[in-house]
């Protein structure tokens, strides 16, 4: 869904600039319109880049807004018209946060009289480590996290089965040995779960979760997973395992 939202920012932003802004802005002449960031660490914070530019023309120049087809980019343009022969700044911001890898963003001046320029910002982001907090939503104790307390496997017919992915991380500085007690087995569905997973410190991992519907039933089951983090049972916090017909 998140990459579905930023296609369409991305097409709408693209259509917008160019129903607005067709034509260049001859009068602002940038000395650099490209710049290369090099290679920066993703978790290092946001970077950023001053573009100057020069009014080259005759009348004043009137920055209307900004626009990107990405929100890790932000540009601030000048808040006054730049007079003839002035120079004014542009400063393009970066951030990297969850954006490994290479990028190359355009950013788009529309100024007054529907007139456009284009700058672009580039560079590579070296991964970084963040909290297993940010990627593991649930927290069991002793250490352990998880990106699901209840697991929703939908409608499964008789005789079929369907596996989901339960990732899983270790925030403390020992090894953990993860395993799962079944609470309560239901006779109508089974739930297949690997025998175990080593978790070196800070940590992660995933088992493939299975259900299989062995008879039909009526509405909705449930079967609580029980993990045990180095013999320590968590069943205050139970994982849900959720099935219906």
């Amino acid at each position: 869904m998140n990459k579905l939202r930023h296609i369409i920012t991305v097409v709408l932003c693209a259509i917008t600039i160019t129903s607005i802004a067709q034509t260049p802005n001859k009068s602002v002449k940038f000395d650099e319109i490209i710049h290369d960031f090099g290679t920066i660490d993703e978790t290092a914070g946001k970077v950023s880049h001053r573009f100057r530019f020069t009014n080259v023309g005759s009348e004043p120049v009137v920055m209307l807004y900004a626009r990107a087809g990405c929100g890790c980019v932000h540009a601030d343009i000048p808040k006054q018209p730049i007079q003839p022969g002035k120079t004014g700044i542009v400063t393009v911001t970066f951030d990297p946060n969850y954006r490994p890898g290479h990028f190359s963003k355009e950013i788009a001046l529309v100024s007054d009289g529907k007139k456009f320029n284009r700058i672009w910002v580039k560079g590579d982001v070296k991964p970084g480590k963040h909290p297993i907090k940010e990627n593991f939503r649930y927290e069991f104790g002793h250490g352990l996290y998880m990106n699901f307390k209840r697991m929703v496997f939908g409608t499964i017919k008789e005789g079929e089965e369907k596996t989901m992915k339960l990732k899983f991380a270790n925030d403390y500085q020992i090894t953990m040995q993860l395993t799962f007690e079944i609470e309560k087995p239901d006779p109508d569905f089974t739930v297949v779960i690997p025998t175990g997973h080593i978790l070196h410190p800070e940590g992660d991992g995933m088992m493939p979760i299975t259900v299989r519907v062995n008879k039909a039933f009526t509405g909705e089951r449930t079967v609580n997973l029980i993990p045990i983090a180095n013999g320590y049972r968590l069943s205050p916090l139970p994982i849900v395992v959720q099935s219906r017909q």
